[in-house]
């Protein structure tokens, strides 16, 4: 049974202890409101034995965090800055966007990926753009705290004005990560490529971006969106909203939260 994280569930979690290997250590349950410190744990200095090469971006890190989405085995990180807050509710986001997959090999395909969560005093992604603090590719994404539940401006674009955002910076990289995990990128270019067919201006000329745009709009990642926006979104823009419709399940409500920001 995976872990849900609403404001009127039971939370189950478990908390891996982490040595030389991988023991773990205890199961703790609580209501979402009384989720305290102590809920995430130190890892060790070999992450490699948790997510084998992947751990060459997090070795430029302090990472002191770990929380496990143990349905999926999907692992995620965070440097010492970050708050539980924001790893609970990368936690909350993981295993709800894969709970809602209709085919449980495409639920498969998500495990031994990684989430490495970064503070707003942590330099950006070595050997990218300066600035750069949320990605995501085939095996990790990253994403910054900063962006989160907060107005602020990117962290790529520092010049640009700030501005509010909820959860569509974590949502927009998730959904890269699962389109890489799942092989998406040609199904990605017919979209594209049908919508100019129809003369349909879309993602800038960059069919890359289409899958993880609509995961953002998909999981309503601003919050705005009433009850059965995903039918509104078909009507708005039928030939992606209905590709996902055979991945997702249309009748999953779940949405991220801002509820607790520290």
């Amino acid at each position: 049974m995976g872990v849900k994280f609403s404001n009127n569930s039971k939370l189950l979690f478990t908390l891996v202890a982490l040595v030389v290997g991988v023991l773990v250590a205890t199961v703790a349950s609580a209501d979402s409101d009384d989720l305290e410190g102590g809920v995430v744990v130190g890892v060790p200095d070999n992450l490699g034995n948790i997510y084998n090469h992947s751990a060459t971006v997090a070795y430029h890190y302090d990472v002191e965090k770990y929380v496990l989405v143990e349905d999926f085995d999907i692992h995620i990180f965070g440097t010492g800055g970050v708050s539980d807050w924001v790893m609970l509710g990368a936690h909350e986001m993981a295993f709800n966007v894969v709970d809602s997959m209709l085919d449980e090999q495409d639920q498969d395909e998500m495990a031994g990926s990684y989430i490495l969560i970064l503070s707003e005093d942590d330099p950006s992604i070595p050997n990218a753009a300066p600035g750069l603090k949320n990605a995501g590719s085939y095996e990790w994404m990253v994403m910054a705290e900063e962006l989160v539940c907060a107005t602020a401006a990117d962290t790529l674009y520092a010049d640009v004005e700030p501005k509010w955002r909820a959860w569509n910076t974590p949502l927009h990289e998730f959904g890269h990560l699962v389109e890489f995990r799942l092989g998406l990128g040609q199904d990605m270019k017919d979209i594209y490529d049908g919508r100019i067919a129809e003369s349909l201006q879309f993602a800038g000329g960059m069919p890359g971006e289409i899958f993880a745009w609509t995961t953002q709009a998909w999981f309503n990642d601003t919050l705005e969106r009433s009850d059965g926006f995903r039918s509104n979104l078909q009507e708005q823009d039928y030939l992606a909203s209905q590709y996902f419709s055979t991945i997702f399940d249309e009748e999953n409500d779940w949405k991220p939260s801002c509820d607790g920001r520290p």
